[in-house]
């Protein structure tokens, strides 16, 4: 019996790394969050949002709050300044 190569489909959402703080992804600069984020839209994932890595280097992307979505609360509320 011959088993076919099964492709398992990995995101490409361009260039990125570990954060050394907290391990989340980490994007080079806004443009390539961006870019991500545009990704992850067409892969079906829900409003994100790019934010400053917590390292000072890169920017992370995240979940936008339902607050914050709905207009409860601003980022600023949630984030403060870092928003």
């Amino acid at each position: 019996m011959v088993h076919k190569a099964r492709s398992h489909s990995t995101p490409n959402y361009g260039k990125w790394w570990r954060c050394e703080e907290c391990a989340k992804r980490t994007f080079a600069d806004k443009a390539a969050a961006k870019r991500a984020i545009r990704e992850m839209r067409r892969d079906g994932e829900p409003v994100m949002h790019h934010y400053a890595a917590c390292s000072g280097n890169g920017r992370h992307v995240g979940h936008i709050p339902e607050n914050v979505r709905r207009g409860y609360v601003t980022r600023a509320d949630v984030y403060g300044a870092a928003a």
